[in-house]
């Protein structure tokens, strides 16, 4: 039985940063029963649609809960997408009119895991600390890479109610 603490079940919202949760503005709910999840996003976006977007989904189970806080276990994953576009010039050509031209890049990075973590509260606010086992893939110039496994943590800070 989980103490009355991490029987209520919350809503939180604040701020994300982490491999496997994403980067940017974070929603979560946690349920009656110890289970929660959690979305996360950070879109940016200029007027020639260059973009960097951060998205991110995490599932939470509680494993100890007090009246100060709680230890969980999770299992996330998150998205980086990155779109730049920039103009290239060929000197090789007679006129820099024939040569001007532009340079789409395009990047897509998946990182996704589980993960154990902290989290410590004082009244409404809750920070949690946690360290996945993040696996890392990316997709650029039309080939899919493995970037390894890395244990690269996750930061929250959340308002509760």
């Amino acid at each position: 039985m989980l103490p009355v603490a991490a029987q209520a079940t919350e809503q939180r919202i604040g701020f994300v940063a982490g491999s496997t949760h994403g980067v940017g503005l974070g929603y979560s709910r946690q349920h009656k029963d110890g289970t929660g999840w959690q979305v996360s996003a950070l879109p940016i976006v200029e007027d020639n649609f260059d973009a960097t977007v951060f998205l991110g989904g995490t599932y939470f189970k509680t494993l100890n809960s007090t009246s100060w806080g709680r230890a969980y276990w999770s299992l996330g994953m998150a998205a980086f997408y990155n779109r730049h576009t920039y103009d290239e010039l060929d000197w090789t050509c007679g006129t820099v009119e024939q040569c001007d031209g532009s340079r789409l890049d395009e990047g897509l990075m998946l990182s996704f895991g589980p993960g154990v973590g902290l989290e410590r509260r004082w009244k409404q606010f809750a920070v949690s600390l946690e360290l996945p086992l993040a696996v890392q893939i990316g997709y650029a110039e039309h080939k899919v890479q493995f970037l390894g496994m890395h244990p690269i943590p996750n930061f929250s800070l959340m308002y509760f109610w």
